[in-house]
């Protein structure tokens, strides 16, 4: 008989009822709320025993975790490009721009890993090799959300989904409570 790893179980089994709370608590549109239930199951990840119990958990959240950045970076880019008059991607370069961006944070994490068991005498870092892992499962997010970014982009506009987002009203409703 097969037995489901129980990190992947409990992961598996959470991700519909993330999914449903990001629709039903956050009023996220029904085709956001996978993402908001990935983005929270990624943030609450390093506070399980899941890391502790699998070898391969540390893994899926790096790929995880760099995809969603490379979503949250492709996403500030549409809204930079709808409202700056200065800065501008050349839209053949947004992958590129995406997938640079991405692993500088994710190289920039393993470093926050070394200093942090230097300064503390922690464990972060367990070898050579598992920083190596970790860098080389980045990419493999990286590559994943940039390709990613690149296919959604060639199918909308930077309007399109900035009016989606609603930004305008949001910005509104900010002026209008900070101005009472």
């Amino acid at each position: 008989m097969t037995t489901v790893p129980r990190p992947l179980f409990l992961f598996l089994v959470n991700l519909p009822v993330f999914t449903a709370a990001s629709q039903v608590l956050l009023r996220i549109p029904e085709d956001d709320a996978l993402m908001a239930a990935l983005t929270i199951l990624g943030v609450l990840a390093p506070f399980s025993l899941y890391y502790y119990e699998t070898d391969w958990w540390d893994k899926l959240m790096h790929v995880l975790t760099t995809v969603i950045i490379a979503a949250i970076v492709v996403m500030a880019l549409m809204v930079v490009e709808t409202y700056s008059k200065s800065i501008r991607v050349p839209s053949r370069w947004t992958p590129f721009f995406v997938f640079i961006l991405v692993m500088m944070v994710g190289v920039t994490w393993e470093v926050f890993e070394f200093l942090i068991d230097k300064t503390f005498g922690t464990n972060m870092q367990h070898s050579l090799q598992d920083t190596t892992v970790d860098l080389a499962t980045d990419l493999v997010g990286a590559l994943i959300g940039a390709l990613t970014g690149a296919i959604y982009l060639m199918r909308h506009t930077y309007q399109e989904f900035v009016d989606r987002l609603g930004i305008e009203m949001t910005a509104k409703r900010v002026d209008e409570f900070l101005l009472r």
